[in-house]
């Protein structure tokens, strides 16, 4: 008889690695459910599950559920928290000016270059100065191009103290490409393009979407690359002289 129990005890597997991974599933996924707000519980909760699912063909069983279940929300706690952080970054990112007075060009005379407009006509940047001028760098085959277009295009005015604003296109250099785009999307302000390479070169390669704005002074006092907000927008409207120092 005590031949047969000691035997049962040498096939028995010790329990101790077995408690230890139940008991670290548990402790793993606890901490990875209170760190999910950080987002870095998901390195937990992952550890956790692992550790969790192979202590389950041992003799503790319920802890190293309780282990998994807690490492499991708190991995999805880390995806939800993790999506309303990136959420919340794009939107300061489309509600804000992108480089908030850091930018090289900022409050210096804007480039000159040639500009040649749908309606056959081509002059210089400079020529437009006495006058608040917004140049929109626009793709009108990109959808977050044609939305910003939406936009300047409600805010276009013919006031005589109103900024000129310069839908400013690289993806053709055919104007009449442009002029039927133009009307197709009727859009109301100009159209034009020029040349990309000299462009880029003064103007630090902006991505499209992107608006300069040029204050009746030739100085540049702003700049916004990415979607444009209507509520930038209109707040960059409403001193229709544009004074570069308000912004």
């Amino acid at each position: 008889m005590n031949e047969m129990k000691f035997l049962d005890e040498v096939s028995s597997p010790p329990p101790g690695p077995a408690i230890g991974l139940a008991v670290a599933a548990l402790v793993l996924g606890i901490v990875s459910t209170a760190m999910s707000v950080i987002v870095t519980g998901f390195i937990f909760g992952l550890v956790g599950l692992i550790l969790g699912i192979i202590a389950l063909r041992g003799a503790h069983k319920p802890m190293a559920g309780w282990g998994i279940g807690l490492s499991l929300a708190g991995m999805l706690f880390s995806c939800v928290f993790g999506l309303i952080y990136y959420t919340g970054a794009m939107k300061k990112n489309k509600s804000s000016d992108l480089f908030s007075g850091e930018h090289s060009l900022l409050n210096k005379p804007a480039p000159d270059f040639n500009i040649s407009d749908v309606n056959g006509s081509t002059y210089k940047l400079s020529s437009l100065k006495g006058r608040g001028v917004w140049l929109n760098l626009w793709d009108p085959y990109e959808l977050q191009s044609r939305d910003t277009a939406n936009l300047l295009s409600k805010l276009q005015s013919d006031s005589q103290s109103a900024p000129i604003i310069i839908g400013l296109s690289f993806s053709t250099n055919d104007t009449n490409e442009l002029a039927d785009i133009k009307n197709r999307l009727q859009l109301p302000y100009r159209i034009a393009t020029a040349d990309e390479a000299n462009f880029d070169e003064n103007y630090d390669y902006l991505a499209t979407p992107a608006t300069i704005f040029i204050g009746a002074d030739g100085l540049i006092y702003d700049i916004i690359e990415g979607f444009h907000d209507s509520k930038i927008l209109s707040r960059k409207a409403s001193g229709l002289q544009f004074n570069p120092t308000d912004k």
